[in-house]
């Protein structure tokens, strides 16, 4: 199984790394889960989640999560995790 790292970044809040080798989606969104309280003022109006949206990170049941959570998405294309975010803002 993965560990959880705790990273602080100019002490204002926290930044979690989760190596997620063996991990199901389910158990990471456990834990994503378990990190919403002290996510929730990172996750405010105006953040915007970016992923690259290979195959296995656009699962049905990350797209329902973010959708339930009411966390934007910037649009990219698939499977190009190269792609500068720079180029859609």
């Amino acid at each position: 199984m993965g560990r959880a790292s705790t990273l602080r970044l100019h002490e204002r809040g926290q930044i979690k790394a989760l190596s997620t080798a063996g991990y199901t989606v389910k158990r990471i969104a456990d834990v994503v889960k378990r990190s919403r309280k002290a996510t929730k003022d990172v996750l405010r109006v105006g953040f915007t989640f970016q992923q690259d949206n290979a195959t296995i990170h656009a699962t049905r049941s990350t797209e329902t999560w973010l959708e339930e959570n009411d966390v934007a998405t910037l649009d990219c294309p698939s499977r190009s995790p190269d792609l500068s975010p720079m180029e859609n803002l």
